[in-house]
């Protein structure tokens, strides 16, 4: 889930996590997905989380939000990881499942 009004009422999800913070980066990869980076949102704590939008029709309303923030046209290819210009970066909340690769933990010593 998205939220874009910051007045909007969040539901309780149960094991899931709530984010908000600024947009900072916007990538379509080349699988379709579309990987949101997010700094914190008052801009004094390190540290970016990528949120991603899997290329499903389940979130093609959210994907239209999203490349609405972009001066994107359609049809478009991605050969690579393309970087989209984010015209205006907006303050967002995401709601999801938290997860991290191996590559990305830190070292347990």
């Amino acid at each position: 889930m998205l939220f874009t009004d910051p007045n909007q009422a969040i539901p309780r999800l149960g094991p899931h996590c709530v984010l908000t913070g600024r947009v900072v980066e916007l990538r379509a990869e080349e699988d379709g997905d579309l990987h949101i980076a997010l700094a914190d949102a008052t801009g004094d704590k390190p540290g970016i989380v990528v949120p991603e939008i899997l290329a499903k029709p389940q979130w093609c309303e959210l994907r239209k939000i999203v490349f609405g923030w972009t001066e994107v046209e359609f049809p478009f290819r991605v050969r690579s990881g393309r970087k989209l210009k984010v015209t205006q970066p907006p303050l967002i909340t995401v709601v999801g499942k938290a997860f991290s690769t191996s590559a990305t933990l830190p070292q347990i010593t």
